[in-house]
This record gives C-alpha cells, structure tokens and sequence, in this order.
C-alpha cells in the first residue's frame, strides 16, 4: 500500500486510549483527547523533518528532531534522535478521516 505524503504532513498526537496489540494509534492535533498526564506526539514536515514530542520525567515535554520518510513499498519509516524506527500505515481510509494507525514493522 502506497500512502500519499501530503496526507501525512501535520501533527499528530498518540491516541494510547485506542492502541490494540502493538498497533499505535495517532490522532489530529484537533481531536477532543480525553485527559492524560502526557501524550506523545509526532509533527511530520513536508521536507522530511519531523519533531517528536516525548514524555518528560516531569510530565512536561520534551521536543526531539528527526526524520520521517516514505519507502517504495509505502513504508513510514521514522529516525528519531538517531533512532531508527520502521512503522506501516494500515488504513489509508482511516487516515483521510485523522486517524493513522501504524504498527511496528
């Protein structure tokens, strides 16, 4: 499956409340989140870049750089802070509607 870029490019907030087996689920900025003491997040760049939101010791945020890209094979690979981390889109439907779920490849 082939997903297109541009509907990738956004931020993106972990939706914990909905994962399911090793499936993440991400969820539009603009989504009405229940409360959580810290969510994680992914902001995805046109040109590549990416900014992680990770869960600080404090509950607070820390912001790590990265880069997400798309394979040939349509693969979401994302490299954070030197971490290199292979996920899938599995419902380019679900996507369209501000859902990505990816699971660990």
């Amino acid at each position: 499956m082939s997903l297109p870029a541009p509907l990738l490019v956004g931020r993106w907030r972990h939706s914990h409340e909905e994962d399911l087996g090793g499936d993440r689920v991400f969820r539009r900025e603009d989504f009405p989140f229940p409360p959580s003491r810290g969510r994680q997040g992914l902001e995805l760049l046109a040109g590549g870049d990416l900014v992680a939101d990770e869960i600080a010791a404090t509950d607070g945020t820390d912001q790590v750089a990265g880069r997400w890209w798309l394979d040939p094979d349509g693969r979401l690979w994302l490299e954070i802070a030197g971490r290199r981390t292979r996920m899938q889109s599995l419902d380019l439907g679900e996507l369209e509607q501000g859902r990505l779920v990816l699971h660990p490849v």
